[in-house]
């Protein structure tokens, strides 16, 4: 594999992350808050795809229960 296909490759996962945080992020925090989580918490399969694609999640905490 050459230099330009893995930079290819590392700018589409790159625009996938961005796409998960920006479309994501507010739907995991309304359905949270559907699901009668306290202000700020995230259910932990949520928090944690969020964390891994690179969103700060400094206003948020995870949902153990």
């Amino acid at each position: 594999m050459c230099d330009e296909q893995l930079q290819a490759m590392q700018d589409e996962i790159n625009d996938l992350r961005i796409s998960v945080i920006a479309f994501g992020g507010p739907m995991m925090v309304a359905y949270a808050k559907d699901h009668g989580l306290p202000d700020g918490y995230l259910y932990s399969t949520h928090y944690d795809i969020l964390k891994k694609a690179g969103a700060r999640m400094t206003d948020f905490r995870r949902w153990e229960g």
